[in-house]
C-alpha cells in the first residue's frame, strides 16, 4: 500500500495478497476476495479517519441563539395574543367606544416593545 505506481512482481507463495485498484501488467492467474468494504485494508484505513459528528464552538453559540430568538418569538406572539384577546372583549362587551381605543392601543404597543427589549 504504497502508493506508487512501479509495476511490482507478485508471487503466489511470497506475497498473494492484492490491493483494490491493482491492474495486472503481464500473465494470467486467478483471485479470491476475501475482504471488501470497511472489512478490506483500504476500508480499514478510511475507518480510522473518519471522525466523530463534533460541533464547533461556533455552532454551539448559533444553536443557543436561535433557541433564545425562538424563545423570544414565541413570548411576544403569546403577549400580542392576550393583547388582542383583551382588545375583543373590551370592544365588545365593554362600554368603551371603538373610538377611544386609540389610548389603549398605544399603551399597548408601548408594553409590548418594552418587553421585546
Amino acid at each position: 500500500m504504497t502508493g506508487e505506481s512501479d509495476a511490482i512482481k507478485k508471487d503466489a507463495d511470497k506475497d498473494p495478497f492484492f490491493l483494490s485498484g491493482t491492474k495486472v501488467i503481464d500473465g494470467v492467474g486467478q483471485m479470491m476476495v476475501i475482504n471488501v468494504g470497511p472489512n478490506s485494508l483500504n476500508g480499514k484505513t478510511l475507518l480510522s479517519l473518519r471522525k466523530g459528528d463534533t460541533t464547533t464552538p461556533l455552532q454551539d453559540k448559533l444553536s443557543d441563539m436561535a433557541e433564545t430568538i425562538g424563545k423570544a418569538g414565541l413570548a411576544a406572539a403569546i403577549l400580542l395574543l392576550i393583547i388582542l384577546v383583551i382588545r375583543f372583549f373590551v370592544i365588545t362587551y365593554g362600554k368603551i367606544p371603538p373610538c377611544d381605543l386609540r389610548a389603549f392601543e398605544e399603551q399597548a404597543s408601548l408594553i409590548l416593545f418594552r418587553a421585546l427589549l
